[in-house]
């Protein structure tokens, strides 16, 4: 519901150059939350628009924003930091929520979910492998291919330079529908589910909370087995503060 694909483009009328993923959030007026190094991809292509969109459905297309928008963005290493806060014109923002999107409430920060509760509740990545997102050439529309991506352990957590970190661990090899890449996540929300026992089996509370960004991945080309690194809430409440 509040994950985006963005595209960078040339022409109003132009397909697009697939980018990254984002989150539509609400910080203070409606905003896409992503990795800086997305942002720096949409302006290295130098496009004067960047096209966003979740579900291609009904005849909706692609949303054109222009390039010259206010950036909040700290951008270090592969190891961070990553990260980035783009506002949006009003009338883009109603746009998206007319095309079945929603903005996650940001303006309301949550208490840190306790420890003890981290092993009740499911991980996810949710966005966008490169190689699922192709446009429809027919109606010159863009197609999301949403992932997700969980680990049933709660992430493997860290700290430096003011920054906030999660790791989650990966399996991706081409099988089950898995990508073999999972480039082109940058920018996707971690997310926590609370999970509950419900008469000996486990079903998700309802809960759901936005817990980071994914800016990096890696894996073994061997075994499958990989990362995805995120920044954590910590580092977004700072973006925030910063902007």
């Amino acid at each position: 519901m509040h994950t985006v694909s963005v595209f960078s483009i040339r022409e109003l009328k132009d397909r697009g150059a697939y980018s990254g993923t984002a989150t539509l959030v609400s910080a203070g007026g409606p905003c896409l939350l992503t990795a800086a190094h997305v942002w720096d991809l949409l302006n290295e292509r130098r496009p004067g628009y960047f096209g966003f969109t979740g579900r291609v459905r009904d005849g909706q297309k692609g949303i054109a924003v222009p390039t010259s928008l206010q950036v909040t963005r700290y951008r270090g290493s592969e190891l961070g930091p990553d990260i980035a806060l783009i506002r949006l014109p009003a009338i883009d923002a109603a746009t998206a929520e007319i095309g079945g999107k929603v903005f996650y409430n940001l303006d309301r920060r949550r208490a840190e979910t306790p420890a003890s509760d981290t092993v009740q509740s499911l991980w996810g990545v949710f966005g966008s492998p490169g190689e699922q997102v192709t446009p429809s050439e027919a109606e010159q529309q863009w197609q999301m291919g949403t992932g997700i991506f969980a680990s049933g352990a709660s992430p493997v957590r860290s700290e430096r330079g003011g920054f906030d970190y999660a790791v989650i661990h990966t399996w991706n090899d081409g099988r089950d529908g898995r990508p073999q890449s999972y480039a082109g996540l940058s920018g996707s929300g971690l997310w926590r589910l609370g999970i509950r026992d419900q008469e000996g089996a486990l079903a998700w509370d309802g809960s759901v909370t936005l817990e980071g960004v994914a800016f990096y991945q890696e894996y073994d080309t061997r075994t499958g087995r990989g990362i995805i690194r995120c920044h954590g809430r910590r580092s977004i409440y700072g973006l925030l503060d910063g902007a």
